[in-house]
């Protein structure tokens, strides 16, 4: 892994690229990651510099009190971006991690993360210390460890994220799982989905924010020249040999995906499945404009008024 440090001048909070992060600023705390996974939604764009290197700005924590002092007002969360997991483990990188949640939640500003990797201990404790302005984030498609070790090679285990989610809901922690991508033809039937569902609701779970694999540019090479198994690569892309181009909601170049018809039925499966264990199901409309017209609410409501009845609610007697 290479680690590179560089003076960062433009602003660290940016406006939101994504409409599921609704008019939360967004912020980077670094670029790149070294998770590795195959399917990374992320792979080809401009935040993505590639699965061995992370690049860190000096002066960071610095430039953030500095910027939040001249916001007026406040936002009321930062959503940490999606492109790099603020959990990889690279210690300079948890390092600063820490340092951001400490500085933004000492402030009383929220925080929305998504991550696939193990929260460090110290880490967690500072997140259960600050419950009503945390909104987590878990990816995980399938509970198939073997999967998983193909798709996520550097990533935390099934059982490693939902002990997570467990701890965090337990704690007060708005937990939300990523569904997403799923792959078609490889996690994406009945029995998976029961499998999947059923850890969740165990873990405490109540919401799911779903998506299919879609096709960047360069992604179909990249998978061809990574997987192992051939038949896996077939497999995985025999769903896309009928699907079309199609741009995501927030713009940027078209990407292949499966036909309507399937991603239709996947929800519907997935839907139907999941509201059997009292899991509520959010289909990604930014991948999928041609069939969800609402967002699917990652960041989740950040209004003044609702986080003070969420630490109302969580710190009632």
């Amino acid at each position: 892994m290479e680690l590179v440090i560089l003076e960062r001048k433009s602003h660290l909070l940016t406006p939101p690229r994504l409409p599921c992060v609704g008019s939360l600023p967004t912020l980077r705390l670094a670029s790149g990651c070294i998770h590795g996974c195959l399917d990374c939604y992320a792979q080809g764009s401009c935040g993505r510099i590639g699965s061995q290197k992370v690049v860190l700005a000096v002066n960071f924590l610095k430039k953030l009190r500095d910027e939040l002092a001249r916001r007026h007002p406040r936002p009321p969360a930062v959503c940490f971006d999606f492109a790099s997991d603020p959990f990889q483990p690279v210690p300079e990188l948890l390092e600063r991690t820490y340092e951001v949640l400490k500085c933004l939640l000492g402030e009383g500003v929220g925080v929305v993360f998504q991550t696939k990797a193990k929260i460090p201990r110290q880490h967690l404790e500072l997140l259960l210390a600050h419950p009503a302005l945390v909104r987590a984030i878990i990816g995980l498609v399938t509970i198939d460890r073997r999967l998983l070790r193909i798709f996520e090679p550097r990533t935390a285990t099934p059982r490693t994220r939902l002990a997570q989610m467990r701890q965090l809901v337990a704690g007060g922690v708005a937990t939300l799982a990523r569904v997403d991508p799923i792959l078609p033809g490889l996690s994406d039937d009945p029995d998976a989905l029961h499998g999947l569902c059923a850890a969740l609701a165990e873990a405490g779970v109540r919401e799911i924010a779903a998506g299919m694999l879609v096709l960047r540019p360069g992604l179909v090479r990249a998978l061809r020249n990574r997987l192992a198994r051939p038949q896996i690569f077939r497999r995985l892309m025999q769903p896309f040999s009928q699907g079309h181009n199609q741009r995501f909601r927030a713009g940027g170049p078209a990407m292949r995906v499966v036909p309507a018809a399937r991603r239709r039925k996947f929800f519907q499966w997935l839907t139907a499945i999941a509201g059997q264990y009292g899991i509520a199901v959010h289909v990604c409309a930014c991948k999928n404009p041609d069939l969800a017209g609402q967002s699917c609410r990652l960041a989740g409501a950040w209004s003044p008024t609702e986080v003070v009845e969420r630490q109302k609610e969580l710190f009632a007697p």
